[in-house]
């Protein structure tokens, strides 16, 4: 019989021992994750960065929550687990982040503001309740829907003046979709408290409530940020009651613009419904777990497709990152720039940011603002200091780019039409104006454009317009009806002044000493009221900027004209 040499047999013997070591280290991972899922209903495991695995997995519906170079780190409930363990996957499960140290609790509602505890559930809603009943005139708190475990989602609402629908954009700011993701949470309370304070005294923020109406949400997800306690957040968990994740049940963009609400969680049912009521112009989504801006799309690759306005997208990034790396040039270091398109970091479907973008038309951002999932309380004040000024610019770009009103030229009411580009609008980019009010609100790099303006019944129409970065353009676009006649005010004559916000307004040919000259705004409220002797006035001044409808007449004529202040 040959006799097998030592060294061999040495090296046989490792290759079992190894082989055992490995198959005993997946059997603990095994158990340690059905354990794990069967008391939290998610597991938190990384794996081997692999090109074939992650094709696989993603194919299977299980995507990353981040991925470096050398590891992938998923979330995962009992369905993608069995995937994972039948295919043979090797895994490291992982303590839960929201689990790795304790969670300091806000003793009282001022703890919260000043950024040096997290609240209970009670603590959030008596903030919330606090917010609207010391600034009424100001902030009114809506409640977006309940939770599966009913638990209430809010957001404030904040604005100069009423809201009808359609006057001015909305900016919408939502937070922690992922339960365990906390930063926002705390950084939205912060903002809500700061932007309302400051109403009066700031400029910058007064300028902002008198442009644009401001939507918070600082906790969609309050089922899974509360899961263990409604007095800690220690024990957080990322999915919602029913463990799916919420930013992975939007409609999915690539099965097109007719999406179904079939299959979507409650907590994202109500909040599509809400965004439809008030459809945000620029919104952003915050999480935590890296550092970085991204902007859409998630669900297609760059060499794929860009969005129209890619450019854009890529300057309000700069902009938020160059605010908020004043305070510490590190910051927002996943990638140099600061910022990255969407999958070009990770692919995923069924993201609110594309969801947003490509079906309600308006412009989402996703913001990671640390890379620890739940920070210790000390460190909220600095990313407040960094995020701050950063998140008042965001909300600063809803008040650029082309605001127009889109009205029928003989009667002046406002017409619901299709805004487009052609030549340059792609993947559903093109926008819409307001059926109530007629006003639109399209963001571009600076430029010159055509829009064509259609709408069913009325002759399109092709306009030119310039955008100026950080300014905003605003024009008035009249349809005429298939078939009828265009109006005729040659008769009077409106010079404008628009560093003044007033209007002269000259009768010629007329020959009436008397003649009025009233302002409208565009829900049809009367706002300034003006008789004039002679044949000539001016109105307006102390007036918001903004649109409106300007009525003159007189003994022998009347007419009506869209007008800018």
């Amino acid at each position: 019989m040959r006799k097998i040499p030592e060294i061999f047999l040495l090296v046989f013997l490792l290759f079992q021992v190894a082989a055992y070591s490995q198959d005993d280290s997946r059997e603990k991972s095994i158990n340690l994750a059905s354990s794990i899922l069967s008391s939290r209903g998610e597991a938190y495991i990384a794996i081997p960065s692999s090109l074939r695995k992650s094709f696989l997995m993603e194919m299977a519906g299980i995507v990353p929550d981040k991925q470096t170079d050398s590891l992938s780190f998923f979330y995962i409930d009992s369905e993608q687990f069995n995937w994972i363990r039948n295919a043979g996957i090797d895994f490291e499960v992982l303590t839960a982040p929201s689990m790795l140290a304790p969670v300091r609790m806000a003793a009282d509602l001022d703890d919260v503001l000043a950024g040096e505890a997290y609240p209970s559930y009670q603590q959030y809603l008596d903030l919330m309740k606090r917010f609207g009943e010391t600034y009424p005139d100001l902030c009114a708190i809506d409640t977006i829907g309940v939770s599966i475990g009913g638990k209430l989602i809010l957001s404030a609402r904040i604005q100069n003046g009423n809201y009808t629908g359609g006057e001015r954009p909305i900016v919408f700011y939502s937070s922690t979709m992922h339960g365990d993701e906390s930063v926002g949470y705390s950084l939205m309370l912060m903002l809500i408290d700061d932007v309302l304070k400051n109403a009066a005294s700031s400029p910058q923020i007064s300028t902002i409530l008198n442009e644009v109406v401001l939507i918070i949400n600082p906790l969609s997800n309050p089922d899974g940020t509360y899961f263990q306690s409604d007095v800690s957040l220690f024990g957080a968990k990322r999915y919602n009651l029913n463990n799916v994740d919420l930013n992975r049940n939007f409609p999915d963009v690539r099965l097109g613009m007719d999406y179904s609400s079939l299959g979507m969680e409650k907590e994202n049912l109500a909040m599509v419904k809400y965004m439809e009521k008030f459809p945000p112009s620029l919104s952003a989504n915050f999480h935590t777990g890296a550092e970085v801006l991204n902007y859409p799309w998630d669900s297609w690759y760059s060499n794929e497709r860009k969005h129209a306005d890619n450019e854009w997208f890529i300057e309000i990034c700069k902009d938020y990152v160059q605010a908020a790396r004043i305070s510490d040039p590190s910051y927002l270091r996943l990638y140099p720039e600061g910022y990255v398109f969407g999958s070009d970091w990770y692919w995923i479907p069924g993201g609110r940011q594309d969801f947003v973008t490509y079906n309600l038309r308006g412009r989402e951002l996703t913001i990671e603002l640390s890379d620890v999932k739940l920070p210790a309380v000390s460190q909220i004040p600095g990313l407040w200091n960094k995020n701050h000024n950063a998140l008042l610019i965001l909300i600063e770009k809803a008040g650029d780019g082309i605001f127009g009103t889109i009205t029928d030229s003989l009667t002046s009411e406002a017409i619901g039409a299709k805004v487009e580009i052609p030549g340059y609008d792609q993947y559903e980019s093109n926008i819409f104006s307001h059926s109530l009010t007629g006003n639109f609100f399209r963001f571009l790099p600076q430029g010159s454009y055509e829009l064509e303006i259609s709408a069913e019944g009325y002759v399109s129409k092709l306009v030119e317009v310039e955008v100026f970065k950080n300014q905003r353009t605003e024009i008035g676009i009249q349809l005429a009806k298939i078939g009828g006649e265009e109006p005729s005010d040659q008769g009077v004559l409106v010079k404008s002044s628009p560093g003044n916000h007033e209007l002269f307004i000259e009768l010629k040919g007329d020959g009436s000493e008397v003649f009025s000259a009233d302002l409208y705004d565009l829900t049809g409220r009367i706002v300034q009221e003006n008789i004039f002797i002679g044949s000539s006035g001016t109105v307006g001044g102390a007036m918001f900027r903004g649109i409106y409808i300007l009525k003159v007449k007189s003994a022998q004529q009347s007419v009506n004209r869209l007008v800018f202040l």
